[in-house]
């Protein structure tokens, strides 16, 4: 609830690395879409474009 406090670079930083890369599935990015609802603005905006990333990755698997 207080990431934000320390500045905008370290908060986007580190909500970049809360969201893996590997070994997730749509239910994963579906859980962190819901997440983004409860957090600040620019926790928000990392946690969806990692999700649409995440997505589209999936989708192109197939």
């Amino acid at each position: 609830r207080t990431i934000h406090r320390s500045g905008t670079q370290p908060t986007t930083t580190y909500a970049k690395s809360l969201f893996p890369v590997f070994g997730i599935d749509l239910n994963f990015v579906g859980r962190a879409e819901d997440l983004a609802a409860q957090v600040v603005p620019v926790v928000r905006t990392n946690l969806l474009d990692r999700a649409d990333r995440m997505r589209r990755i999936l989708r192109s698997r197939g």
